[in-house]
């Protein structure tokens, strides 16, 4: 996957870094280890700041790494991209 020229991909773990790597000039931002609940309010988020999110799957807290997984995130989710399950989404 080619981003834009964007050589760093700021990753985060919590939503104070979430909100941090927002404010940034990065349009790629991956997530790491952020449990399930909290993805919608992220999506919102990263829509209004413009960004777009790489999943890393296998570290999403209440998600199983499977094909149901993998279809909740392309079709609600809507992400980039994400690590491990082979998914990358376009939305």
């Amino acid at each position: 996957m080619i981003f834009n020229g964007q050589t760093v991909l700021p990753a985060v773990k919590t939503m104070k870094d979430f909100e941090k790597a927002a404010e940034s000039e990065h349009e790629f931002i991956v997530i790491l280890d952020m449990h399930l609940s909290k993805l919608a309010s992220i999506k919102k988020l990263a829509r209004e700041a413009n960004k777009q999110l790489i999943l890393h799957a296998d570290l999403i807290q209440g998600l199983k790494s499977d094909r149901a997984a993998a279809e909740f995130l392309c079709q609600v989710i809507k992400p980039a991209g994400s690590s491990q399950l082979g998914l990358i989404c376009y939305g």
